[in-house]
């Protein structure tokens, strides 16, 4: 089976080695996670690991590899081995950042299958563990809404989803996307709801 080459692209100024990691960055930048790109490399057990991404304002600062299928073998192993010798948080994200298409695994969570969801009544980003059925802050929430679960095809993550797809990288490379009409940023949202109560 022939393995096909990863696509470099520019994105918010960042080269990412794929395009998948670059449409995992847009998603994160339209639902207002903070991220970095390989910010720091590590040495687990004489191999050298760089993770792709880091998430400062997920669980205290989780870090986060991005592959388009399940991480399998060697490639397990390695993440693993960091994950126990660096007491380090790890999502395992597989795929493309679409609904229903990406698997990802929270070692925080005993490798509990999770996806990303919405609030109910805030901009807050949520997770849904779909083994143990429970879910749990990612950032973002200011509601204080606790009682139910969040919604993992929210009309906002769905939209996230849908211009992390559309997005053509290289005609518009800033953190807005291509389209004008993909829906309000988080930051806009946020202004809109303080402007619309009428609190500064």
């Amino acid at each position: 089976m022939r393995k096909i080459k990863a696509i470099p692209t520019k994105y918010n100024g960042v080269e990412f080695r794929s395009r998948l990691e670059a449409r995992w960055a847009f998603w994160f930048d339209r639902m207002g996670i903070a991220w970095q790109y390989e910010p720091e490399g590590f040495n687990v057990c004489g191999e050298a690991y760089l993770p792709d991404f880091r998430l400062p304002d997920v669980f205290g600062g989780v870090y986060v590899e991005i592959k388009p299928k399940e991480l399998k073998g060697a490639e397990m192993d390695r993440a693993m081995r960091f994950v126990r010798e660096f007491d380090g948080e790890l999502l395992l994200i597989c795929g493309l950042p679409k609904f229903g298409d990406y698997s990802c695994v929270s070692s925080n969570e005993d490798y509990d299958k999770i996806v990303f969801a919405d609030c109910r009544k805030c901009c807050g980003v949520s997770y849904i563990g779909l083994d143990c059925k429970c879910w749990g802050d990612v950032c973002g929430h200011t509601c204080g809404e606790y009682e139910r679960f969040p919604l993992e095809d929210g009309p906002r993550i769905i939209r996230a989803y849908e211009s992390a797809m559309a997005c053509k990288f290289g005609e518009r490379t800033d953190r807005h996307g291509t389209r004008p009409n993909d829906g309000p940023t988080l930051s806009e949202m946020m202004q809109n709801a303080v402007r619309d109560t009428g609190q500064k």
